[in-house]
């Protein structure tokens, strides 16, 4: 749910900036990770996700992996949402009442209305999802496997 920053703190490096339109330093963990890491996300990144994206991201703390996530730079997707359940298919769908305040502060190319760019866009197929392979996450290991550096 909430406090995205805490969570970003276990990995933060000195002088690591919130990105609430605070821009105040985070304060690092006792003993926070320092290696090299690579963060998963795709549209279904939503509300504390979302938002320890963008604070990664612009932190430039290491690499996504994945697909965009749903908000926008300008609004992340969060907070209490309406539950709508469609009459004929009874679909559910939980929309966000309200967009947050997050603000974009890197300088990546960003588009007004896109959501939190990947740096490796990974392509799924149908195929993919009903074997259950997790190709974004098979990508990242591979990564690691390998020793590659993460940008």
């Amino acid at each position: 749910g909430n406090n995205s920053d805490k969570v970003y703190s276990y990995i933060a490096k000195e002088n690591d900036k919130n990105t609430n339109g605070s821009n105040k330093i985070i304060a690092q963990a006792k003993n926070p990770f320092q290696g090299k890491v690579i963060v998963l996300a795709n549209e279904r990144s939503i509300s504390a996700q979302e938002a320890f994206v963008s604070i990664f991201k612009n932190n430039s703390r290491g690499l996504v992996v994945g697909h965009p996530t749903p908000g926008s730079y300008d609004g992340l997707c969060g907070g209490n949402k309406r539950r709508v359940v469609l009459p004929n298919s009874h679909f559910e769908i939980r929309i966000p009442l309200h967009a947050s305040t997050w603000t974009y502060i890197g300088t990546n190319n960003y588009h007004k209305g896109e959501g939190l760019l990947p740096d490796i866009n990974v392509d799924e197929n149908i195929d993919d999802v009903l074997s259950g392979k997790d190709s974004a996450l098979e990508l990242a290991l591979d990564r690691i496997k390998s020793g590659l550096t993460v940008k």
